[in-house]
């Protein structure tokens, strides 16, 4: 039993440096920043503040003007940025890596994004894996933290209907395991 565990922790790491590589939110490859764009309103947020909104309920005073602005609750924020979907993360990078995993990267891919729009894919595939990693589950902030990029951009009008669309189909591919 032992043996086993310690070859799928082998396995899940090799697997995650094939797919994107490791990055904790210490990496200097760890994402710093947000940037938030919706409609004509575009605002950079640091990714510390939304993760110390979820952790401490805490609210820095650049994320407290912006969720003024927008007429929102900081426990709204909360609430979507901790949402976690169960996922082995082995399971996951295999998903990832076929046409299937290819298309659903595409489609997160069109909210979250790399500044220039390109390796976004590729990015996220990283992201995503490398959340799992822990715990077998993933969260929106867990994926802004360990987004490979200095700053990750995220379309705010998209965001709902992809994301959910995202996670509908993510549950479905585990369920029947293809």
């Amino acid at each position: 039993m032992l043996k086993l565990s310690y070859l799928a922790l082998i396995i899940t790491f090799l697997l995650t440096l094939a797919v994107g590589g490791i990055h904790t939110p210490t990496s200097t490859l760890a994402a710093e920043t947000l940037v938030f764009q919706s409609g004509s309103i575009r605002v950079t947020i640091p990714v510390e503040d939304l993760e110390n909104l979820v952790k401490y309920n805490q609210v820095s005073p650049k994320l407290g003007y912006y969720l003024q602005k927008i007429n929102s609750k900081p426990e709204d924020l909360r609430i979507v940025l901790s949402q976690e979907i169960e996922v082995d993360a082995i399971t996951l990078a295999k998903i990832l890596n076929t046409s299937i995993g290819e298309r659903l990267l595409d489609l997160l891919s069109t909210i979250i994004m790399t500044p220039s729009g390109r390796a976004s894919r590729e990015s996220l595939r990283g992201a995503l894996v490398t959340s799992a990693l822990e715990d077998d589950r993933i969260s929106l902030l867990e994926i802004l933290i360990n987004y490979p990029t200095a700053q990750v951009h995220l379309d705010g009008d998209r965001f709902t209907k992809v994301y959910n669309r995202f996670s509908q189909i993510l549950e479905l591919v585990l369920e029947l395991k293809l």
